[in-house]
């Protein structure tokens, strides 16, 4: 956390307290004006310490390719974490290597952190008919993302999602995924990340 000294001056004498009650009651403009001025004389500087609120870190947007990538298939990267406590195998499937659209073995993520959040959605996979508009769950706007584990085969078995997103701001944003790759990403870390 960074510090900044700042310079203000405070009233050093308790005159000034007594002075300030004598200056108000005085009707005439230009004598209140004299005996705050000469009240304000008797003002001493002090060094005070004044703490920054922490910066926020710019967020991971994009992941530098190679690192952690065990697996790549067209626009699928999986990336592999080792627990420190457990030494067991953690694997996810990211799209174009950003952190906001995220796949594992049994679900799909996509994130609206930063975009306004989640209040409602509506999703579709290929040419199928979209599925009712559906309200995010309190985990879904606590997290700012959905959670698709529910239509997680239907997803894994596609080749497009689109989805359609209402926000805690009143937006609307569109989602288009590309799925080719998906599947073999995902029966790479069926395969291989096992502990």
């Amino acid at each position: 956390m960074k510090k900044s000294i700042l310079t203000i001056s405070l009233l050093a004498s308790t005159s000034f307290a007594f002075a300030q009650t004598d200056c108000t009651t005085i009707r005439q403009d230009k004598q209140r004006l004299t005996c705050f001025d000469k009240a304000s004389k008797n003002t001493a500087k002090v060094d005070v310490v004044v703490e920054k609120a922490p910066e926020t870190p710019e967020p991971p947007a994009k992941l530098k390719p190679g690192k952690n990538e065990v697996f790549k298939a067209k626009s699928w990267h999986v990336i592999q974490d080792m627990d420190a406590m457990t030494d067991k195998k953690s694997c996810t499937a990211i799209y174009k290597n950003a952190w906001t659209i995220q796949g594992t073995e049994d679900n799909f993520y996509v994130s609206y952190r930063g975009r306004g959040g989640v209040k409602a959605y509506t999703l579709r996979v290929d040419d199928s008919p979209p599925d009712s508009l559906q309200l995010a769950t309190s985990t879904e706007k606590d997290l700012s993302a959905i959670i698709l584990q529910p239509s997680f085969q239907r997803i894994y078995s596609g080749a497009r999602v689109r989805l359609q997103v209402h926000t805690i701001l009143n937006s609307i944003l569109v989602e288009d995924i590309d799925l080719s790759g998906f599947k073999e990403a995902v029966d790479y870390i069926r395969a291989n990340c096992k502990a």
